[in-house]
């Protein structure tokens, strides 16, 4: 719980079976990992923007964007 990811690289990564509830990430992290979570999975992160925690809604917009057409 509270692993931080956020400034990490997960291009290739396979998160299928990872645990990421309350894992940290920063936008950028987010951006490159976002098609490899499930909804589930999603709504357990903590997800951190120029180092402030987004809010819930935020982080469904935020969603919502970037999986638009998947």
């Amino acid at each position: 719980d509270g692993v931080r990811l956020d400034r990490a690289s997960l291009v290739g990564a396979r998160l299928d079976r990872a645990s990421l509830v309350g894992a940290i990430l920063d936008r950028s992290c987010l951006l490159t990992c976002i098609n490899l979570l499930s909804k589930k999975q999603y709504d357990s992160l903590r997800v951190f923007d120029e180092g402030n925690e987004m809010s819930k809604e935020a982080k469904e917009a935020i969603y919502r964007e970037l999986t638009q057409g998947k």
